[in-house]
């Protein structure tokens, strides 16, 4: 009797080792279940140890489950900053391969930051139940190897820029661009596609389409991911959005943890909903006017003022109205939203920042890409209004304060002038689309 159950309690405490590959949250939730099954399991084939299937199962279920809303945000992180240590090495004129820092600046923004990524793109969609655990395992798995590749081609390829302006006999490997370049590509695709089939086995697509629509979404997107993340402007952009949506939805998914009161509605009477419609038709219509005046100036000031503004005063004169047409397309915006300190004081901030844009480009003739403290000054209200959308209704959260703080520094250092600069003239467009379509069909 007494070695029964010795023999009972070790084979008890073997099977329980699989599950230190759970999360300790899970295994407090469902660890005794989940024992219980593969004891019976064990016993009912005469086994003392856990089958090589049991293991395989336990280490993929146990990893996969450890990939949730934590994972993704903090990965997410990781590659906003990346690309922006990456990026400050390309805007302080990194030469390649001339030493130590233009090689990590490479493999900053062409490895870490899309394998940051994809680590969190898999972990928020795994902890939404979009793809399974050997999915998103495997595709990072696949990705470590195609990303380190992705560098070492684009420093072949420097190395044969190089040679090719010494006029010298490349190398051996700067000779083997293509190969690396396309066997990145092909492992690239390999990790997208895994990602992509894997949601698509809840449809109903025939097997052979979703095959052909996973490989085809993994090409398509091992292309253009390696020609965006390796500008400083759009990895810092990308990685920006991630943290945010990673925020966001995590916030949305924390269940409360006490009844919440019941707020009064916010949701306006239809009276003021007709009035706000109205006023921020009104609103946004007027951005639309002063876009178009915005286009006018910037490509035919000269002959519009008879020779008094040059090509680039009236581009600059052009681009300065163009982002207050955007600092009116926000007000208006919010305008027909329900009052909220978080949302206009977001808005309001944005909308500061377009304004200092507009004021730097047209009335001091200022650039402030090319000045670091005009461009933290023009960029510092939008990059307050980050950090406060990302923060939310959960101010006592350390992580999400860390988050934002580092998405605000991200975007007030490196990206908000430079992205103003970017979108000045789709500005215009977005005053038009609130004017004509948002409020056209708001109810």
């Amino acid at each position: 009797m007494t070695d029964l159950t010795t023999t009972s309690a070790a084979r008890e405490q073997e099977f329980r080792r699989l599950l230190r590959w759970y999360p300790r949250q899970w295994r407090a939730a469902h660890g005794d279940a989940l024992l219980g099954t593969l004891l019976d399991a064990a016993e009912a084939e005469a086994r003392a140890h856990p089958t090589g299937a049991e293991r395989r199962s336990a280490l993929v279920q146990g990893v996969g489950a450890r990939l949730d809303d934590r994972v993704a945000m903090w990965a997410a992180v990781v590659a906003m900053a990346a690309a922006l240590l990456a990026s400050i090495g390309f805007l302080t004129g990194a030469t390649w391969m001339s030493d130590g820092a233009a090689v990590t600046t490479v493999w900053l923004s062409v490895a870490v930051t899309p394998w940051f990524m994809l680590l969190a793109a898999v972990a928020w969609l795994r902890a939404r139940g979009r793809i399974d655990s050997g999915a998103a395992l495997l595709s990072l798995a696949v990705c470590v190897p195609g990303v380190a590749l992705a560098a070492l081609a684009h420093l072949s390829w420097s190395a044969g820029f190089d040679a090719a302006d010494e006029r010298v006999q490349p190398s051996a490997f700067a000779t083997a661009f293509p190969w690396l370049a396309l066997a990145a590509w092909g492992l690239g695709t390999v990790a997208v596609a895994i990602v992509a089939l894997s949601m698509l086995r809840a449809t109903s697509v025939p097997g052979a389409l979703r095959l052909a629509v996973a490989v085809a979404a993994g090409g398509v997107t091992a292309i253009v991911s390696s020609l965006l993340l390796r500008a400083p402007l759009w990895s810092v952009i990308a990685t920006i959005a991630l943290v945010a949506l990673t925020a966001v939805t995590a916030e949305q998914r924390k269940p409360q943890s006490a009844p919440v009161e019941p707020r009064p509605s916010s949701v306006p009477p239809p009276a003021a909903r007709a009035t706000r419609r109205r006023a921020a038709r009104a609103i946004a219509s007027v951005g639309v006017v002063i876009g178009i005046a915005g286009y006018a100036i910037a490509f035919i000031g000269p002959v519009l003022t008879s020779g008094a503004l040059d090509g680039t005063e009236s581009m600059r004169a052009g681009v300065a109205l163009c982002l207050v047409s955007g600092a009116v397309a926000l007000v208006a915006f919010a305008i027909t939203r329900p009052v909220s300190r978080r949302l206009w004081g977001s808005v309001s901030l944005f909308a500061l920042s377009l304004l200092l844009n507009a004021v730097a480009m047209g009335v001091l003739q200022l650039q402030p890409v090319n000045q670091a403290a005009v461009a933290i000054a023009v960029s510092a209200p939008a990059g307050i209004a980050i950090a406060w959308l990302i923060v939310g209704h959960r101010p006592d959260s350390s992580s999400r304060w860390i988050i934002a703080v580092a998405a605000a520094l991200a975007f007030t250092l490196a990206l908000g002038a430079m992205l103003a600069l970017v979108l000045a003239f789709a500005m215009p467009i977005a005053a038009f689309s609130v004017a004509v379509w948002r409020y056209r069909v708001f109810t």
